[in-house]
């Protein structure tokens, strides 16, 4: 550890005392350096990725296990397959390491920014079945390559503008939407189009371009806010608008819970619980007036438990009857909340990641 701190800028130390005075914090860290990807955990690991491209790997107790500077700007967190984490870059590569050591394993350049998330699937294609990661580009065209060797599998231009979402997928079929607004459904066998559904044909608002919203999977529905946050069911194998609601003014988060509710935050200081089933909202949750000029920045669901991160720091939950309570005070924007094993890591911006005991509250 020691010979980290002296050789590089970033600053990596257990916050005991935090530990100490609270016992609802089981371990902190904080990193010299800026994050604006949310953390990856998985196979007991953490993947962690600051702004100026360097990878940091935690172990569960948050040690640190190893780190990787890619030097490039990236935007969009990475995936795991099994011993490799997968990382693209604004200037176009993926890039493979492998997640027990850091070392590269493969790197590839495909010449255009990607600008969507990377997905990994399960491709059967004539002879060939096998693991593929697929990327959206500036230029409208999505990209298949074997996991393993990073040869080509398929290639498609489905779009005349840039691939803006991360992408989702089920049953070979993979959900994507373009700059325009467009939502895609192409094939992950052969990356050829399924359906299409234009801004204009399903009355998606496109007044603020900066907007995005979550693309959710539940069942055969897809689930997406539009930005004056209309919220909109798809049927994901038609490609047709089951139903929409209105005036939930949804900020683009989109979470399931353990009844798969959909729980949206709004910018109207409240978070909504809506039933598919009723296709209705059938709760709506008032928070505290100390935030009514803040906006919340992610949000997950542990049991009957909602957990809101917020643009000042803070942390609080709220229980099955919409009881609000603050459980963590931070001191920079609050980037993702991470349920792990049922307890909750907090990320901020400036780079503290903690990791809070859910269950003691």
């Amino acid at each position: 550890m020691k010979k980290y701190l002296s050789l590089l800028s970033i600053l990596l130390i257990i916050d005991t005392k935090i530990a100490q005075n609270n016992p609802e914090v089981l371990w902190a860290i904080q990193l010299d350096e800026q994050i604006i990807i949310p953390p990856v955990y998985q196979s007991h690991n953490f993947f962690i990725i600051t702004k100026n491209g360097l990878v940091i790997c935690l172990n569960k107790n948050g040690e640190e296990k190893w780190r990787h500077d890619l030097n490039e700007q990236i935007f969009n967190p990475p995936v795991v397959e099994k011993d490799l984490i997968f990382i693209a870059t604004e200037d176009g590569d993926i890039i493979s390491l492998n997640a027990n050591t850091g070392d590269t394993y493969q790197v590839i350049g495909i010449g255009e920014p990607i600008t969507s998330g990377l997905i990994i699937f399960d491709v059967e294609s004539g002879s060939i079945n096998t693991k593929g990661i697929i990327a959206g580009t500036e230029f409208g065209n999505i990209y298949c390559y074997d996991v393993s060797t990073f040869e080509s599998i398929w290639t498609n231009q489905v779009s005349d503008t840039s691939i803006i979402s991360p992408n989702v997928s089920s049953d070979h079929q993979i959900f994507f939407m373009d700059g325009k607004r467009n939502l895609y459904c192409v094939s992950a066998d052969n990356g050829l189009l399924t359906w299409k559904i234009t801004a204009e044909e399903f009355g998606w608002k496109t007044i603020d371009q900066f907007f995005r919203s979550d693309i959710v999977l539940s069942g055969y529905n897809i689930y997406l806010t539009d930005s004056s946050g209309k919220l909109f069911c798809i049927d994901a194998m038609l490609g047709t608008i089951n139903w929409s609601i209105k005036n939930i003014f949804s900020n683009g988060i989109i979470r399931l819970n353990d009844k798969n509710e959909l729980v949206l935050p709004t910018s109207k200081n409240k978070i909504v619980i809506v039933s598919p089933s009723q296709q209705k909202v059938i709760k709506e949750i008032e928070l505290p007036i100390e935030l009514k000029n803040e906006s919340i920045t992610d949000l997950i669901a542990i049991d009957e438990n909602i957990i809101a991160g917020f643009t000042n720091g803070m942390v609080y939950q709220m229980d099955s009857k919409g009881k609000a309570e603050l459980i963590f005070s931070g001191t920079s924007s609050i980037v993702s909340l991470l349920n792990v094993d049922g307890n909750c890591l907090v990320t901020e911006q400036t780079g503290k990641i903690s990791l809070l005991s859910i269950s003691n509250l």
